[in-house]
């Protein structure tokens, strides 16, 4: 602990009102001129407020004005008589990494009125070395390209500069971090290996990474352990970035696999989000519950958890998935040498059909071969099983369903897209109502057209957007159109700390969608998935409108938007402008930042241990709140005033006097009875020293320590009153953090 010095400890909160559906400002009396005025429509601007009847001028790339532009004029006019207009809808889990370099126009995703794809659940298309890039040539399926760059910012900027529709975003890969400096080995990292590979996601947080990304059901991703996705989500912390993760379990371990993500998040500092959060396998269907519970503790306690999803009840993935991730080690030749061993083949057939917690197995956990459907082959003599599941497939063979998904692997020389069913259509409603909830396709941005046609992707890759809107909103009623524009828009850019998207705001892009809430469906199914969506009738990115009257206009606009860690943005971040103000005063100065209203902390030596001087009268406040609410005592018990009080270090008497309290008044009812809770708001209002005192007494120091510790701030240590010096004398001090107390004051 820092000596007792003076020293200045400050926590700020900043809270944003929900304010109005949309700015309004008051019609120009001149003639305005815009590129584009988007008429007449009813504007939700993202927060969740109502739609409200209103225009959206646009100049540039950005939104100039949303509200009554009577006299604006513009050469491009839209009239949204009927419709409603929102932000462009953020793709929280895309696929679109190769399908974007095929066809830039991101056609299946910019029909739903997508204008973010977000990247990098576990894999991210860079950092590379050339044995990656090499591996990654070799195994390309049906889009075949050229690897041009090496770095994940590279990457982005590569498809920047050939031309997409959509923006694109990304994740660094914790997968890929660790097979760039380990391979496939299935063990820990040393000492060296590890401080490289948090280089490496320092150095793509630098390039605009939104965080740190992990898939931990696949080899080699199941070989990281906890230690080590916390160290790299440390170092995506540092740039304030976050760590998201599919989980270790969605089934049988479901729940032990939530808790190593809420410690992830806590032993890092940093918000996580949970993967296509869902319980695979009819076994698992209750456990929705428990999730939402130890989630909402979790947020309780200051670790900001939350989730995306899917809105079907089946999966896709590959045939990797059903078998154990031993026999993946070190890639997919060693896995397709190992399945030509008789030996190995017995004893994986073995583990495919033997229930376990010890690895994923989706192919158990969708509960029989007619539940794995067949969509994607590279190789062209395979291709006519697509859409054939694995029991007709293994019927076709005359062999079992395991054995036929051993030798599709050698045959393809691939993993094979495949799609499992696994959850309950209930628990997809009831997951959609979650408030923390945002939606991610976990696709790629495909056409019916060219080598997309080659095989059979899930339809969540044509529908998953317009889906949640047609099914779930308008037919459903799950949740209302304003809330779900929220978790399609706001909520995710919020969670990502994206710049001025996510909302219709004056100087944010200008991302629009226009759509029809009345007739906004999706078509694509498992037997026919290359159909598009309808309803959205318009979609604006960065200004530039690329679907017009539902067809796309060639544009391709799309920019990298990057994350809050980019060492382009202009001027010192936040961070740093705090510690540039700190360093003037003369004083040891500790800062903790949390915007109330998406969760983003920055702090300045926010673990730095201090003196708590009177901030720690909160915590005691909160204390007593407890214990009254919990009927444990009464705010109108009354209590004696005195003066004298018994040190917690050698038990002496001590008191204290009027001159050196901030309050002078209740040193002449010494001896009086006063209600409680009028000493509780002697003690904050005034700052009362013996009002504290008399507090403190009456709850405990050890009971204000247990709700420290239970609300996430234990480290705002109260254990004793104010002036006593014995105490004081021997270290047995009051203490607390930047960090804590910003804690305190979010309860």
């Amino acid at each position: 602990m820092r000596s007792f010095v003076p020293a200045l400890l400050v926590a700020v909160l900043a809270c944003a009102g929900p304010g109005p559906a949309a700015e309004t400002p008051p019609p120009n009396p001149s003639e305005e001129a815009f590129d584009v005025i988007i008429r007449n429509g009813t504007v939700y601007d993202g927060r969740g407020g109502p739609g409200v009847r209103a225009d959206v001028g646009v100049r540039g790339d950005r939104i100039a004005a949303v509200g009554p532009l009577v006299r604006g004029t513009a050469p491009v006019e839209v009239d949204a008589t009927g419709l409603a207009v929102a932000p462009g809808f953020i793709n929280m889990l895309s696929w679109a990494t190769e399908s974007l370099i095929e066809d830039g126009r991101s056609q299946s995703d910019i029909r739903q009125g997508v204008t973010l794809e977000v990247f990098g659940e576990g894999w991210s298309m860079g950092p590379l070395t050339d044995t990656m890039k090499a591996v990654m040539m070799a195994q390309q399926g049906d889009i075949v390209y050229d690897i041009e760059w090496t770095t994940l910012g590279e990457y982005l900027e590569h498809l920047e500069a050939r031309g997409v529709a959509t923006n694109v975003a990304s994740f660094v890969g914790a997968t890929t971090v660790r097979i760039h400096e380990l391979g496939y080995d299935d063990r820990a990292p040393t000492a060296a290996e590890l401080e490289r590979m948090r280089g490496l996601v320092r150095q793509a947080m630098e390039e605009g990474a939104l965080g740190v990304g992990s898939s931990l059901i696949y080899a080699p991703a199941f070989y990281a352990d906890t230690d080590e996705l916390i160290a790299l989500a440390e170092e995506a912390g540092r740039y304030g970035g976050m760590y998201i993760s599919h989980l270790r379990s969605e089934g049988n371990a479901l729940l032990p696999a939530l808790e190593e993500l809420i410690a992830i998040a806590r032993e890092a500092g940093v918000p996580a989000e949970i993967y296509h959060l869902k319980q695979a396998g009819a076994e698992n269907w209750d456990k929705l519950e428990p999730v939402i519970e130890r989630i909402e503790a979790a947020r309780a306690a200051g670790v900001r958890i939350t989730t995306d999803m899917y809105t079907y009840t089946a999966g896709a993935t590959g045939l990797d998935a059903a078998m154990p991730p031993w026999v993946q080690e070190g890639g997919l030749e060693e896995w397709r040498r190992r399945l030509q061993d008789p030996e190995i083949r017995a004893r994986v057939l073995e583990e495919m059909r033997t229930p376990t917690d010890e690895w994923e197995s989706l192919y158990l956990l969708a509960g029989s071969p007619e539940r794995v459907l067949l969509v994607g082959f590279k190789q062209d003599s395979l291709k006519h099983l697509t859409g054939k599941t694995l029991a007709e497939v293994a019927a076709l063979r005359g062999t079992s369903p395991e054995e036929a998904a051993m030798d599709l692997v050698v045959a393809d020389d691939s993993r094979v897209g495949t799609v499992y069913f696994l959850m309950s259509e209930e628990n997809v409603r009831r997951q959609i109502a979650l408030p923390w909830m945002s939606f991610g396709s976990d696709a790629g941005s495909l056409a019916p057209e060219g080598v997309f046609l080659e095989s059979n992707p899930h339809p969540r890759a044509y529908g998953n957007f317009a889906r949640l809107l047609g099914r779930y909103v308008r037919e459903g009623d799950v949740i209302p159109l304003r809330e779900a524009i929220r978790r399609l828009t706001s909520l995710p850019a919020r969670n990502l700390k994206l710049r001025e998207r996510g909302e219709l705001r004056p100087g944010y892009f200008a991302d629009i969608v226009v759509f029809d809430p009345g007739a906004i469906r999706d078509h694509a199914t498992f037997e026919e998935p290359h159909r598009y969506a309808t309803g959205v009738r318009h979609v604006f990115v960065n200004g530039e409108q690329v679907l017009a009257d539902g067809e796309h206009t060639g544009a391709l606009p799309g920019r990298v938007v990057r994350g809050p860690g980019w060492t382009g943005w202009s001027g010192p971040s936040l961070e740093q402008r705090l510690r540039d103000a700190a360093s003037e005063v003369p004083a040891e100065v500790a800062v903790a930042v949390v915007d109330l209203e998406d969760g983003e902390r920055v702090t300045v030596d926010g673990d730095v241990v201090m003196h708590a001087a009177s901030t720690m009268k909160v915590p005691v406040l909160l204390e007593l709140f407890r214990q009254a609410a919990a009927g444990e005592r009464s705010l109108d018990e009354r209590v004696v005033v005195r003066d004298s009080f018994t040190s917690i270090a050698d038990g002496s008497r001590y008191g204290l006097t009027a001159e050196s309290d901030s309050e002078q008044d209740l040193y002449g009812r010494i001896g009086d009875r006063m209600p409680l809770g009028e000493l509780a708001r002697r003690m904050i209002v005034r700052s009362s020293n013996l009002a504290t005192n008399l507090v403190i007494e009456e709850v405990g120091a050890a009971a204000v320590r247990r709700t420290m510790e239970a609300l996430g701030a234990g480290e705002m240590h109260v254990l004793r009153g104010v002036e006593d010096i014995p105490a004081y004398e021997r270290g047995m001090s009051n203490t607390t953090t930047a960090r804590a107390l910003a804690r305190v004051m979010e309860v």
